[in-house]
């Protein structure tokens, strides 16, 4: 004998409000094995023969997040295969910046910088420093430590996100860096066009570029203005007293550090300028 159960317009309501907040589950991830595009609710809609209306949009939004997922999948393994010019270690996190947007030449710089910072992460120098910078940083010294060479310091400043110690925190850490340094430059007349007037032209990519790339050797402070100074053939920071201004010009540091790799601020630009000339891979 057949069970009736009678409903009240309560009742059914109630059922519907169920059916409703069951559908709005967020659709797995389409990269996963046995996907259902649906979410696990396109029968159920189905069977129920519930009004299609606001579930047909919503199923739109999840289909196209899916496909921008898979697009940016394709591109990524396409893009990682042709970076037969970048350090291997590299090469991921670079496929990964380009397709999220990165500018190409700015990662191009960003890596030649990391090649002279810490040859790559790699070498005996690289290798003995960095535990050493590592336990400094612990015992509360601003050292520079990770590919890049950062201080904690001005990771802080940069209000950065991923630990400067990994491949692609450092790369975002010299990025982000040399975005800075380009405003700066910018703001204050560097050309990005014009090359530096006091580098032999293959040493230089373009002023503000050449001044940004210093920058991250002498310091942020040192984009200025320079003027000629009266009775000397240096270049000083622009002030009341010199106020001739010679655009585009790339100041000179001499740096002494301890471990004798000694560096002029022209010597440095020139090393990271061949490095990235190297990158024309992407």
């Amino acid at each position: 004998m057949k069970k009736i159960i009678r409903l009240t317009e309560k009742d059914l309501e109630q059922i519907v409000k169920r059916i409703l907040k069951e559908q709005t589950i967020i659709p797995e991830d389409p990269n996963k094995p046995n996907y259902d595009p649906s979410g696990g609710i396109g029968a159920a809609r189905i069977s129920s023969n519930l009004p299609a209306t606001g579930f047909v949009k919503s199923d739109k939004k999840a289909e196209k997040v899916r496909q921008e997922q898979i697009n940016k999948s394709k591109e990524y393994n396409k893009i990682v295969k042709q970076l037969y010019c970048v350090p291997p270690s590299f090469a991921p996190s670079i496929a990964n910046m380009i397709v999220n947007g990165y500018n190409k030449q700015t990662l191009k710089i960003a890596l030649g910088i990391i090649g002279r910072e810490s040859s790559y992460a790699s070498g005996l120098r690289y290798n003995i420093t960095a535990p050493l910078k590592t336990i400094g940083n612990l015992l509360g010294y601003n050292t520079s430590t990770g590919p890049a060479q950062m201080s904690q310091q001005t990771a802080k400043d940069l209000k950065l996100q991923q630990p400067i110690e990994t491949v692609s925190g450092a790369l975002k850490a010299v990025y982000e860096y040399l975005k800075r340094s380009y405003g700066i430059a910018t703001s204050i007349g560097y050309s990005d066009t014009a090359k530096s007037v006091n580098v032999p032209p293959s040493n230089s990519i373009n002023a503000k570029t050449d001044i940004a790339i210093a920058s991250y050797n002498m310091g942020v402070g040192k984009i200025v203005k320079y003027c000629d100074k009266a009775g000397s053939k240096l270049k000083v920071k622009c002030d009341n007293k010199n106020t001739k201004q010679v655009k585009n010009y790339l100041p000179n540091y001499s740096t002494t550090r301890w471990d004798n790799v000694n560096i002029t601020t022209h010597g440095y630009v020139a090393e990271v300028v061949q490095k990235y000339k190297k990158f024309n891979c992407f």
